[in-house]
């Protein structure tokens, strides 16, 4: 495994559990690492140490001793952003038949949030939507469950509306754009 899946798999266990005992999980990333790796186990268990040292210092976990002695793992925010940040990377916009209606993101996020509008703009350039103008950008496809997990995990609920548009005048280079055919509109 990969730091970086190794990292994903910490990361995606902690959060389907919550709070996790640390010998559930290092032992765990060690054996799942051990299907791909001919390092004796020992060093495995390590490298998952390491991995979750790391993800401590970088704020994404917190280890922390309960009252028993036993060390557990927990997310951080950070952390759950982080997780919700692989889960959104994995999803992917279905492209079904054309309905006629276009799925329009117009959002105004203050100039104080810069980095958050251009995750979002980021964000909705790598799921296949197409800018009209800085902050209207448009898509044919169903996509507001997508746009609503952007909304939540950029904490931007009030400043993204998603709307449904008819078919409008000019839109044809939009439609050759996704390479769509209109009903009743034949190349």
């Amino acid at each position: 495994m990969s730091r970086g899946e190794i990292v994903r798999a910490v990361l995606g266990t902690v959060a389907v559990v919550g709070i996790l005992p640390l010998l559930m999980v290092a032992p765990g990333v060690a054996k799942a690492s051990m299907l791909f790796s001919s390092r004796p186990p020992r060093v495995q268990r390590r490298t998952a140490d390491r991995v979750l040292r790391r993800l401590e210092d970088r704020g994404l976990v917190r280890v922390f001793v309960k009252e028993d002695g036993a060390e557990y793992v927990s997310l951080t925010e950070k952390g759950k952003t982080e997780v919700f940040r692989y889960e959104l990377g994995r999803q992917r916009l279905a492209q079904t038949k054309w309905d006629q209606l276009w799925r329009i993101v117009v959002f105004d996020v203050h100039e104080k949030r810069g980095p958050l509008r251009r995750r979002l703009r980021i964000s909705l350039h790598s799921f296949g939507f197409v800018r009209l103008q800085n902050s209207v950008w448009i898509y044919p496809y169903e996509c507001e469950e997508i746009i609503e997990l952007v909304r939540t995990m950029l904490r931007l609920r009030g400043e993204v509306i998603y709307l449904l548009c008819a078919r409008f005048r000019g839109d044809q280079w939009l439609c050759d754009r996704f390479q769509l055919l209109p009903q009743g509109i034949k190349k």
